[in-house]
């Protein structure tokens, strides 16, 4: 595979060569040029090449666009580059025109004797012959645009990124970082993995508060004295950030993502993942002492530098040693800067990570690890560098612990995972403080409010939502973060933060005020679950009526609210006035309700969980019903199921769903179910409550015979009592025969 960079570099002095002097291709970009401004943008390109007018531009679109160009020569390398431009780049100026030279004495002199000479030259007069039609206008040179070539290093075989390092720990700095371009971020202390973390998050999703490295260094990452009982005896040794692997999944696949690690990894792997678009953190031992910072070359790893980085693309250069094509990985270093390091370098740090402690060199069983990740919602859009545009749900993703098997691995796993047991007790609430004494609060305002209330002044309660209601958003969020970060849960706290929400109004302030606040602690400190269901379909509608679906923020709310099993609070939600009014829950990824409905089944299945369950599948529409049905254990859903008239009415949406799709999956597993159970009397109310549903009284002939037969079969025992709606449902059944 060419170099793409060296290849874009040659194509763009090419193109400046032949733009100046083809007449096809300067007539072809001024065509191109709608609005006549001399310039030709990424956009403009797109809305040439994009035949199938599907958003994007793939590799083949733009091949065609070249042709038609007259540009048949562009390499396929640089094709695929410009149709991630026209794709992640809409604004970027590719072409603009060639500005007219100066006039100058010179030239107006040359002008002018020209002129003479040809005046001078001219002879007699002839008669006028007949006119002319009028000259076309003149066409202009073109050149490639200094926004192009600034920005072609970038043009890899990778995903679209910006070399400039922002501060990882500056919202003002962050807060206007958009999806679809990553942005480097440069690590203070040791939180390469929380960086690298943050990175891909906003790659992802935006700049939100939970992917920032303040927020996801409360939950995953600490300071502090680690005791592991090691094969050697009881070792104590001193933690300064380290990130499980497994810790940086779990919070990936609560805050909006499907993400999962693999150990034992090969290169092949990232590179297949890049091809898709989709950058992989990856676990390294880069030993600064004898290495660098900018390249890892020769520097045998030591176990005391893990570090965490983003592989980002790759693409094969000249290897100035071995002057040899090799492969280069393009990697985004929390430290703040995008590096190109050779493959045999890269394997030599990524291989094999130890740890040292008390001078000997443990094997974590960590070898080649990476973490992958994409968003949960399935219908997601993942562009890849060629242009193709990938579902997210498409793209498989290992298993979260994928790989993390034998006793090193798990011990190495368990070392840097039980590192974050230490963050709770670590807060610094004193911090806290100093910091919003500095923002200009005095000791009547939000400061002194929440010292008295610390104090046990419960007259502070009414003082503080005083003050939240004249105070803006800032102030509000301040209140209701510091209250979520009490230890206490005392219910006074969690009714003033529902209060504090409740007096925003839904649009710009209410979605400001969701930006400031980590929705994850918001759903587990709120006990009352009435009032957290609420809360969560305010959230849904801030969202829905922000994007026209849930994101982030909804995600995060409600996956906790499901692995707490906050069945009552999942109920509330679903009643919810701006829910039922709205249809909202019809804007939830299929995904997320399929999530919900497994995390509610995990263990002994409650009768409200079951309920719960019941009115989420109830509530979907035909389309999420599909989806959410594809990931479902169906049998294990109906054996936990003890309402034999839910089970019913969830059996007849499955035979109507077989009936409008023909994938009759999901009704034979439970009759397999049916079958299994001892009480006959069960298959009987069941298949009574399904088969007589309205809906279905014209479809039963679309059930599959051997289906109908099952169904028979189970209600055909003329030695026992049946119910009157088996009766009819069998009569109804046999008469298709």
């Amino acid at each position: 595979m060419p170099n793409l960079n060296d290849q874009a570099r040659r194509l763009w002095d090419k193109t400046t060569h032949l733009m100046a002097n083809d007449e096809a291709r300067a007539s072809f970009l001024q065509e191109v040029d709608k609005d006549k401004d001399g310039k030709v943008t990424a956009e403009e390109i797109r809305a040439q090449a994009d035949s199938n007018q599907d958003g994007f531009v793939s590799g083949a679109e733009l091949e065609r666009l070249a042709i038609k160009a007259q540009a048949g020569e562009f390499d396929k390398s640089t094709i695929k580059a410009m149709a991630q431009a026209a794709n992640t780049s809409p604004h970027l100026v590719l072409f603009e025109v060639e500005p007219e030279p100066p006039v100058t004495e010179e030239t107006l002199s040359a002008s002018v004797d020209a002129l003479s000479e040809s005046e001078a030259e001219t002879p007699a007069p002839e008669p006028a012959p007949e006119p002319a039609p009028p000259p076309k206008p003149a066409l202009r040179a073109w050149k490639a645009a200094e926004g192009l070539t600034k920005t072609e290093q970038s043009f890899r075989t990778s995903i679209p990124y910006s070399p400039d390092a922002l501060p990882s720990r500056q919202i003002e700095a962050l807060k206007d970082i958009k999806a679809g371009v990553l942005r480097v971020q440069e690590q203070v202390g040791n939180s390469c993995g929380t960086t690298s973390l943050s990175m891909l998050l906003k790659y992802h999703q935006g700049h939100t508060l939970e992917n920032t490295v303040t927020t996801i260094d409360k939950y995953i990452r600490a300071k502090g004295k680690l005791e592991i009982a090691l094969p050697t005896g009881l070792k104590s040794f001193d933690i300064d950030g380290y990130t499980a692997p497994r810790d940086i999944v779990d919070y990936a696949n609560s805050h909006g993502m499907r993400a999962g690690l693999k150990n034992n990894a090969s290169t092949s792997e990232l590179k297949a993942y890049l091809d898709k678009g989709v950058p992989i953190m990856c676990l390294t031992d880069w030993n600064f002492e004898a290495g660098s910072y900018d390249k890892p070359a020769q520097a045998k790893p030591d176990g005391k530098s893990a570090h965490w980085i983003n592989v980002i693309g790759y693409d094969y250069q000249n290897n100035p040693q071995t002057h040899k094509q090799e492969l280069y990985f393009t990697i985004a270093n929390p430290h703040g800067v995008i590096q190109q390091v050779s493959e045999s370098d890269f394997k030599q740090i990524w291989s094999k990570l130890g740890l040292s402690v008390g001078g000997k060199q443990i094997d974590t069983g960590m070898n080649r690890l990476f973490v992958a990740m994409v968003p949960r919602d399935s219908e997601a859009k993942i562009i890849a560098p060629n242009g193709t545009a990938y579902r997210a749900g498409a793209i498989s993703i290992p298993t979260g612990s994928d790989g993390i098997k034998g006793w090193a691995a798990q011990k190495g796993s368990e070392v840097m995972q039980k590192a974050g047991e230490f963050q709770q007790n670590l807060a610094n609430r004193s911090s806290q403080l100093a910091t919003e004494a500095s923002s200009g609060y005095d000791r009547n305002g939000v400061l002194g409010a929440l010292e008295n209330l610390w104090k046990g002044d419960p007259k502070e309660i009414n003082n503080l939502r005083e003050i939240a209601k004249r105070g803006g958003v800032e102030t509000k969020v301040q209140i209701i973060n510091e209250l979520l970060e009490k230890s206490s849960n005392r219910s006074a706290f969690q009714q003033l933060v529902y209060d504090i929400l409740k007096d925003v109004p839904f649009g710009k302030d209410f979605n400001q005020l969701l930006a400031g606040i980590d929705t994850r602690r918001l759903a587990s400190r709120l006990e009352n679950d009435t009032q957290a269901g609420k809360v969560l379909g305010w959230i849904a509608k801030s969202e829905i009526d922000a994007t026209g679906k849930t994101g982030p923020k909804f995600e995060a709310f409600s996956t906790q609210l499901a692995v707490n099993n906050r069945d009552v609070a999942i109920r509330a939600f679903l009643k919810e006035e701006n829910v039922v009014k709205g249809k909202l829950f019809h804007a939830v990824p299929a995904s997320l309700v399929r999530d919900a409905v497994n995390n509610l089944t995990t263990g002994i299945t409650t009768a409200g969980e079951q309920t719960a369950i019941y009115d989420l599948l109830q509530a979907t529409s035909w389309i999420q019903f599909e989806q959410v049905m594809s990931g479902l254990n169906m049998a294990n859903l109906a054996s936990e199921m003890d309402d034999d008239a839910q089970l019913g009415n969830l059996l007849g949406w499955v035979i109507e769903l077989g009936t409008k799709t023909g994938n009759w999956q999901h009704t034979s597993e439970i009759l397999n179910q049916l079958s299994g159970v001892s009480e006959f009397t069960r298959a009987d109310n069941v298949l009574g409550q399904a088969l007589g549903a309205p809906n279905l009284q014209t479809k039963l002939s679309q059930i599959p015979v051997h289906l109908r037969s099952r169904m028979i079969d189970l209600m055909d025992d003329r030695l026992r009592w049946r119910t009157p709606e088996a009766l009819k449902a069998l009569e109804k059944l046999q008469a298709l025969r």
